[in-house]
């Protein structure tokens, strides 16, 4: 699964990428497709960003019950 979704997000990438570079110099996006890549891949980041701030979260966890075995000992 893991390896199905890693090869999904490098395909969402590179299509992103074409569009992107379209958007950016200004031309139309003329297809519903190229929306939807592009709200495809902003979702991505998104989540990205998120799976960040909860490992980030679980680490902080993870060092107060270091700190608490500690505190104990």
């Amino acid at each position: 699964m893991e390896d199905s979704r890693k090869r999904i997000e490098a395909a969402v990438r590179a299509l992103a990428t074409d569009v992107l570079n379209k958007f950016e110099k200004k031309r139309k996006i003329d297809s519903v497709q190229e929306l939807i890549i592009l709200a495809t891949y902003l979702n991505m980041q998104k989540l990205d960003e998120m799976r960040e701030s909860i490992e980030g979260v679980l680490r902080a966890f993870q060092r107060l019950d270091a700190l608490i075995d500690v505190v104990k000992s």
